[in-house]
């Protein structure tokens, strides 16, 4: 029955909704409480406070604990330049990998212009092509640099637009004019005027729709290199994992070449040739 209130009277509160408004943040602090000493006690931290880093961090008594990650990566890790076991041919991926854009990505395509003051590269409709992370300064040390006068350079590119990814080799500029051109195995290529083109450093261009073991299988057939003295760097996983069945060295490059890939990726090749009966 509803109960009449006097005037400016306020509504009592019922005795069980008193009786939860004081125990459940009570039992709330207990539960919190408890908690508190089962985890963070044993690491002797005080109450409602986290563990320091500096104590869970310490090494246990007797020993000296890990090296920092720096120090084991210069005792362990060789540079390219330190190497005598390098690869007979090295293979690149190009969209993704070499560089920004991808080719079907361009809204207008060939032909391909570059900026002489700049270097960089267009296409027809103005849009930018760029090298991605060190792509260039790899290049231009696999052109220039005489210890590698006896490697060849290839691109295995899956592109559905080859008729694009061609001429756009031959429009970036890697290296300087001078010396001789490796050009294409099956003809053409050549010096271009102001420099040698990404194009024109290379050996191979197996540029199609397709699995990459075809591109590879041409090259070799036509090349007569071992799958054991190629590297290829891809930023496509399952190309690594489909091409490394035949033995090459294969490098992921999910954020596209970096000097860091490369020289972890010739360290992986002298090592597997070392190994290698």
């Amino acid at each position: 029955r509803a109960v009449q209130l006097k005037k400016g009277a306020k509504p009592r509160r019922p005795v069980a909704c008193n009786y939860l408004h004081f125990c459940l943040p009570l039992s709330h602090t207990i539960v919190r409480y408890e908690l508190h000493v089962l985890i963070f006690r044993p690491f002797g931290a005080g109450p409602y406070s986290y563990p320091s880093r500096s104590r869970l961090n310490r090494p246990a008594a007797g020993n000296k604990g890990l090296p920092s990650w720096g120090a084991f990566t210069a005792n362990h890790t060789r540079k390219a330049s330190d190497m005598t076991s390098l690869p007979r041919l090295v293979a690149f991926d190009l969209d993704g990998t070499l560089w920004w854009p991808e080719m079907y990505m361009l809204d207008g395509g060939a032909p391909f212009r570059r900026d002489k003051a700049s270097g960089a590269v267009y296409d027809s409709a103005n849009q930018r092509i760029e090298l991605m992370g060190d792509s260039g300064a790899v290049l231009a040390e696999l052109a220039g640099d005489p210890k590698w006068a006896d490697t060849e350079v290839a691109y295995v590119s899956r592109t559905e637009y080859p008729e694009w990814a061609v001429p756009c080799l031959k429009t970036f500029l890697v290296a300087p004019a001078e010396g001789k051109s490796k050009g294409d195995s099956r003809g053409g290529g050549g010096s271009r005027s102001g420099g040698r083109s990404m194009y024109d450093i290379s050996s191979h261009q197996e540029i199609y729709p397709g699995s990459k073991l075809t591109h590879f299988r041409a090259i070799h057939q036509r090349s007569g290199i071992p799958y054991e003295d190629m590297i290829f760097f891809d930023n496509e996983r399952w190309n690594i994992t489909e091409c490394a069945k035949l033995g090459i060295t294969c490098v992921y490059t999910p954020r596209g070449l970096t000097r860091q890939e490369w020289e972890k990726g010739l360290a992986d090749f002298a090592r597997a040739r070392s190994s290698s009966p």
